[in-house]
């Protein structure tokens, strides 16, 4: 499985797609790098997420392994600002990978990775926006 990140060039808004080996869409969101909610959502969110995966040995009857999903899979679309079924449509968020991890925590690992530049880069850009109209007025 491969992750597809494409920026729209106009709005800046990015969208994440997730295929198969066969290059079958598994799961597709939008997120916009600029919007604060979902920043603080992905912050708290990633946080929230390696405390929940040290809880994952304890979890053994199918009972559990099901509220410790809901739980993952409300962890993400709930700090991403997401819908459920554009994530964890095929795939549940407590997916053991091929490399170990989660499918959650990789959701929100991939997220986080891709992120973090661009929150520099947009960063950057507002500063010199409000001191370009600032030093109108000096």
């Amino acid at each position: 499985m491969a992750w597809i990140i494409k920026t729209d060039s106009v709005t800046g808004i990015m969208k994440f797609r997730l295929e198969d080996d066969d290059g079958d869409a598994v799961a597709s969101f939008r997120l916009n790098p600029a919007d604060a909610r979902m920043l603080k959502g992905l912050e708290n969110a990633c946080a929230e997420a390696r405390q929940i995966s040290e809880d994952a040995p304890t979890v053994a009857t199918a009972t559990e392994i099901e509220a410790y999903n809901d739980k993952l899979e409300s962890l993400v679309c709930t700090g991403l600002g997401i819908k459920h079924d554009s994530v964890f449509g095929e795939i549940p968020g407590s997916t053991i990978l091929p490399d170990g991890d989660l499918f959650a925590v990789n959701v929100l690992g991939t997220v986080a990775d891709v992120m973090a530049p661009e929150i520099v880069k947009r960063k950057a850009n507002m500063q010199n926006a409000a001191a370009k109209y600032t030093a109108k007025y000096q």
